[in-house]
Order: structure tokens, then C-alpha cells, then sequence
């Protein structure tokens, strides 16, 4: 497919998913970041309630403060922020378009692949604009999602051109930046730098990857150091957010499996008595943090082998499914669900023997994956932390298609011994 035409497949099926949104998803679900991005336009902070008092750094600043900014442009109008989510995930094609180029061109592949270039990396990005659990969540929630999404691949593309023939310190700069506002967006999108080390271990050495690594997250922490200041002014938080403390604890509850829901279906706060709400609503932001964390370390302390076999859980539920996904969405879209566990099973296993053909030249793509899911799997894990690295699999697993298929179509023309 040629790029004009991918462009214009794109942009299609953009259209086509806002039609989509506005014909027959009349309701859409407003998260707390789009909450807080009201009350950024209504008071000038962005704040939102938690547990009976005001919590001012609960959420990352780069998603609500594109949702105010549209609000401010348009009007509190939530269900015309979809059109923003599908902006940004049009702006995420064109990115995994650039990423996927740059990947291709470092995988380690029979000459005879590589003239299937355009054809993989036009695959690449078709699946991301067909995915059907990305599409469905960017169109009826006001989540940072699709934002999350697209800072990881932009990060990524950058760590590609850091550590390309035309490496240098420009390169670095941009790289920092992207990097910055990521961590800015959602901070275990700073994974992202794993393959950076990766690649410039492997061409550079220990020292250059110390240096170059160093001057890259002195970069990015310089952009984020202004929230960081006003999240301790404001709350006396050190970090990009509060509520870390209450991930840990929603993800060792012992009646959950990991996710924000219990076993019973019931949500992960119905475990909270009257007491602990009450004692809650009389803690301040940090002190509400240093709650969730002595909870945390008794259920951790009482029985550490559960909590041992409660994140292999959650490992299981992000590389696979947890039972009872989709509980919480409409019976039409959970009929649905087989269908992207069918096209989800089937990108995974051709990710998997992609390592056969592509070996440890593709390490650089599953460092991504695989470190996302294993530090995610800390906090809590639903479906949608391992949908943002779904598109990375696909474009492993269409690496061999083109070229498996054009041997296909020569044996069946030829015959197998003229085929060789």
C-alpha cells in the first residue's frame, strides 16, 4: 500500500469512528481526568475529590489539560472530547508509522524480506486503526488512554533516532524531552528508555550508555520539575501524582485479582468499611497515601506467598485475560470479546516465532513489552495496560507475513520442487 493511500485508509477509518461515536454511543464514560479538567476551568486547579477531601495531584497533567484546553475552545461538551481521542489516535498512526520504519530497518532479517518493507510497516499501522479494543475505548471513555498511547510511541520513535547512524546530541535533546513528557502523561510509560540502553549498550559500551542515558533523564526530569515543585506545594507530594499507595493496595487485595474489580464483580472500594471511609475523609492527600501504604504492607506482611502468587496473577491477566473482563461495559460490546481474544492469541503466537526468524534484534521492541507488564503487574492490571503495546506485537508478528505469503503464492504457481 502506498502512503498516500495508508493516509487516506486512516484517516477513513478516523471518520468512520467518529460517525460510529455519534450514531450509536450516546453516553460516554467521564474519568476523573476529564472531571478534574472541568474543575481546572472552573477554579484554575486541577483538583478532583478523594475519599472527602480536595486531592489536588491525583492525576497527570498532560491528558486533563488537553481535555480543559478543548472544554475552554468548545464547550463543556464531553461527548465532542471523543473527537480528541480520535485525533490522537490518528496522530498515533502517523507516529507508528515513522516507528515501525525505523524498527524494520534494525531487524535482522533474510535479505529477501527486506523489499516487503512498506507492506509490513502498512500492516503495522492497518492494525492499529482496526484494533477493536483500542477503537471501542477511545470512542465511549474520556480517558488518557489514547494520549498514553501515543507519548509511548513517540518515545519510542525517538529512542530510535537517538540511537541511529546519526546519533548525537541532538537526538539526545529530543529524546529527553519526549521522554519528559511522557512521564508527564503516565510514569511507567518511562520504560521507554529501556531500549534506549538496550541499543546503545550494545553499539556504544557501558560508559557512553551511562553518560548518554544520564544527560537524557536530566533532560526530561528538568521538563517535568516544575509539576513535581507544584505537587509538593500543593499537596506535599514527591512525585507526578499521588495515589501510587492505593495502586499497591487495590493490586494485593486479596478478594480482587489484581484489577480494579472484585473477584465478585463488586468494585475494589466496597472493601472499604464505614470506619476506614470515615478515617479517610479526616487524612489530608499525603496523609490518605501513608493510609493506603501501611494497608498495603500488612496484607504483604500477613501472607507474602499470596501476594507472591497474586502478582503472577497479574502478570497472567496482563500478557493474557483476567476473568471477567469487559463485566462493566454493555452486553453488545462483551459478544464482542472473543472476537479480539481470537485476533489477540493469534498477533501473540506470530509475535512469539517472530524471535525464531528476527532472534535478539528485536529484543529492543519485547524490552518494551515485557517491562511494561512486569512493572505494571506491581500496581494493578486491566486490559487496557497491555492494549497501548498490542500494536508493537502485531508489527512483530507481520514482519514474516508478506514474504511467507509470497513464497505461498510462488509453490502454489510453480510447485513445490521448482520452489525449492
Amino acid at each position: 500500500m502506498k502512503a498516500r493511500g495508508l493516509w487516506l485508509f486512516v484517516a477513513g477509518v478516523t471518520l468512520l469512528k467518529g460517525a460510529v461515536a455519534l450514531l450509536f454511543f450516546r453516553d460516554v464514560r467521564i474519568w476523573e481526568d476529564a472531571e478534574a479538567a472541568v474543575n481546572l476551568l472552573k477554579t484554575g486547579t486541577l483538583s478532583y475529590p478523594s475519599y472527602g477531601v480536595i486531592d489536588h495531584t491525583g492525576q497527570f497533567p498532560m491528558y486533563a489539560g488537553l481535555v480543559a484546553l478543548f472544554y475552554a475552545v468548545f464547550g463543556l461538551h464531553p461527548r465532542a472530547v471523543i473527537g480528541l481521542n480520535l485525533l490522537l489516535g490518528a496522530a498515533s498512526a502517523w507516529v507508528l508509522y515513522l516507528l515501525f520504519q525505523q524498527a524494520f530497518d534494525r531487524l535482522e532479517m533474510p535479505e529477501s524480506w527486506r523489499r516487503h518493507r512498506d507492506a509490513v510497516v502498512a500492516m503495522g499501522v492497518c492494525a492499529f486503526a482496526l484494533h477493536p479494543a483500542i477503537s471501542y475505548y477511545a470512542i465511549i471513555n474520556l480517558h488518557p488512554f489514547p494520549l498514553d498511547a501515543l507519548m509511548l510511541y513517540v518515545t519510542l520513535l525517538y529512542v530510535y533516532r537517538a540511537t541511529g547512524d546519526a546519533a548525537g546530541s541532538r537526538p539526545d535533546v529530543a529524546l529527553g524531552v519526549s521522554l519528559g513528557l511522557a512521564l508527564l502523561t503516565r510514569t511507567t510509560l518511562g520504560v521507554a528508555m529501556i531500549p534506549f540502553i538496550v541499543m546503545t549498550q550494545r553499539s556504544a559500551g557501558l560508559l557512553a550508555t551511562a553518560r548518554r542515558s544520564a544527560v537524557v533523564i536530566g533532560i526530561a526530569l528538568a521538563v517535568g520539575t516544575p509539576w513535581l515543585i507544584r505537587n509538593y506545594e500543593a499537596d506535599h507530594i514527591v512525585g507526578y501524582k499521588s495515589g501510587a499507595a492505593e495502586f499497591l493496595w487495590r493490586g494485593a487485595l486479596p478478594t480482587s485479582d489484581g484489577g480494579g474489580t472484585l473477584t465478585n464483580g463488586a468494585p475494589y472500594q466496597s472493601v472499604l468499611t464505614d470506619t476506614d471511609l470515615g478515617e479517610l475523609a479526616h487524612l489530608d492527600v499525603r496523609g490518605q497515601d501513608h493510609w493506603f501504604m501501611k494497608r498495603y504492607t500488612d496484607e504483604v506482611r500477613e501472607d507474602p506467598l499470596r501476594t507472591l502468587g497474586l502478582y503472577g496473577r497479574k502478570l497472567e491477566n496482563f500478557f493474557w485475560f483476567r476473568n471477567g473482563i469487559g463485566s462493566d461495559y454493555e452486553s453488545s460490546a462483551r459478544r464482542w470479546l472473543p472476537v479480539y481474544e481470537l485476533m489477540y492469541a493469534a498477533v501473540l503466537c506470530g509475535a512469539l516465532l517472530s524471535l525464531v526468524w528476527l532472534g535478539r534484534s528485536s529484543f529492543p521492541l519485547w524490552s518494551v513489552i515485557v517491562s511494561l507488564g512486569f512493572l505494571q503487574s506491581i500496581f494493578y492490571v486491566e486490559t487496557r495496560h497491555r492494549m497501548i503495546i498490542e500494536p508493537l506485537l502485531a508489527f512483530l508478528a507481520t514482519v514474516p507475513v508478506p514474504a511467507a505469503f509470497e513464497r505461498g503464492r510462488e509453490w502454489l504457481r510453480v510447485g513445490p520442487d521448482a520452489s525449492g
